[in-house]
């Protein structure tokens, strides 16, 4: 059987293996939050893992912090949502304008992300975008940024079937 389909099997391999092949920066991550921030010319992208209250940033630029809070963050919005959730500009939008991430550093006005959602249905986190500056995604832009999430749980699950199995 192949070992990609074992792990889409276990409802629970999410969190708790992703805290183990979540933890280390990889370059096929890295390149993957550039390319996203490049589609949408954007100074800021990361990949977001949920782990228990926080969300741990596996990949960031423009970003100096490793972890987020998770409640009543834009990515805990993403993932609550069906598709991409995008937000022209948060200081006009009543769900964000008063979120510590608008009022004060980095004062983010746009964001476009996409739930990472493994093969059983569990949110894992978010690919997410953003800028300083309001904007509105394109159709084009947002279909390359549900592919570059997909590409994400791909290599999670890579890494996930090849790592060696705790007996």
């Amino acid at each position: 059987m192949d070992s990609t389909a074992d792990v889409s099997l276990r409802p629970s391999f999410c969190l708790e293996d992703l805290r183990q092949v979540g933890n280390a920066a990889e370059i096929a991550f890295d390149r993957l939050v550039f390319t996203a921030a490049q589609i949408f010319r954007v100074p800021i992208a990361f990949i977001s893992l949920i782990d228990n209250d926080r969300l741990r940033l596996k990949s960031r630029l423009g970003v100096g912090c490793t972890e987020l809070a998770r409640f009543g963050t834009f990515c805990t919005a993403t993932m609550e949502g069906n598709g991409p959730l995008v937000v022209d500009d948060a200081q006009m939008d009543e769900r964000f304008r008063s979120s510590p991430y608008v009022t004060g550093r980095p004062k983010l006005r746009f964001y476009a992300g996409v739930a990472l959602v493994a093969p059983d249905g569990t949110a894992l986190g978010t690919l997410s975008v953003a800028d300083t500056r309001p904007q509105t995604a394109t159709d084009q832009q947002l279909w390359a940024l549900c592919h570059l999430a997909r590409a994400v749980i791909d290599a999670l699950l890579i890494r996930l079937a090849s790592k060696p199995s705790q007996a």
